[in-house]
């Protein structure tokens, strides 16, 4: 069973994608309704997944969003 959640929003570039699970990561995509943002929000996610065992994945292509995927076993 998965859950998947995408967006319309910027993108992530794929330099980037590799850092986005860290914390505190600053990536230069910004949110889109100009929040600001810690960079905990998607370490906190990931963590909390591994914990159920569960596994999180993203695709992202700039200017066109982002697809994560919750993935359990």
């Amino acid at each position: 069973m998965a859950l998947t959640v995408a967006d319309e929003g910027v993108g992530i570039a794929p330099d980037e994608l590799p850092f986005i699970f860290s914390k505190y990561a600053a990536i230069s995509s910004k949110p889109t309704a100009g929040e600001a943002s810690t960079g905990l929000g998607l370490s906190i996610v990931k963590r909390l997944a591994e914990e159920i065992g569960a596994e999180v994945q993203v695709s992202s292509e700039e200017n066109s969003g982002s697809i994560f995927t919750v993935s359990f076993s």
